[in-house]
């Protein structure tokens, strides 16, 4: 990860409110709560960028230009955007991890922690094999399984 990169993580990480010494399940349950609770879901930064990127022939920022807008403006991003710096991030405070496109072109980032995959977190989204086959349907929350471990993030 280049030098200007790891800065940037570092002023997310600030940011968030947040100090990882390692790549801990506590600590990812608090990375998901916490990018989820401060950077927004929103589409005005892609009107933003849509006619530069159009001008330019391409829509991929700088990683460092994202960071710099959550943090000085906190602004937000669509989820490849979100998705992008939050692996990033991760990568950066020693986690493996992994993107996952899931249909209808959702973006998510799947983390490996030293715990096993049957104890990381989740946010509602189906992931793996099962995340191909699944028709975007809004589901209802099941009762009597909110203890259940959750994984991966998805913007």
């Amino acid at each position: 990860m280049s030098r200007g990169i790891h800065s940037a993580m570092g002023r997310l990480l600030t940011h968030l409110h947040l100090e990882c010494e390692a790549p801990t399940l506590d600590d990812l349950h608090r990375l998901v709560r916490e990018h989820q609770r401060l950077v927004p879901l929103e589409t005005r930064i892609k009107l933003m960028d849509d006619e530069p990127g159009l001008h330019r022939g391409d829509f991929v920022r700088p990683l460092e230009n994202d960071v710099e807008r959550i943090v000085s403006r906190g602004a937000g991003g669509l989820r490849w955007t979100l998705t992008r710096g939050f692996r990033a991030l991760l990568e950066d405070l020693g986690f493996e991890a992994a993107f996952m496109v899931l249909d209808p072109g959702h973006c998510c980032v799947r983390a490996e922690i030293p715990e096993g995959p049957e104890d990381a977190p989740r946010t509602g989204r189906r992931a793996g094999r099962a995340a191909r086959h699944h028709r975007h349907r809004p589901r209802a929350p099941s009762r009597g399984r909110r203890d259940r471990p959750r994984f991966g993030f998805a913007a």
